[in-house]
């Protein structure tokens, strides 16, 4: 493998890296909206007593 092809897919790898944090916080968003349209608490938001 040459070194232009090694270097192309480790910025493949960051790139889908990245994606995928993006959509965990792109769910994590969704779910706290529909959490507050539902009137449901957030987890972060919920004590234990």
């Amino acid at each position: 493998m040459t070194d232009e092809q090694t270097n192309l897919l480790e910025e493949g790898a960051r790139i889908m890296e990245e994606a995928g944090t993006s959509l965990i916080r792109l769910s994590s968003n969704l779910r706290n909206r529909i959490d507050e349209i539902n009137g449901t608490p957030h987890p972060e938001n919920v004590t234990t007593e």
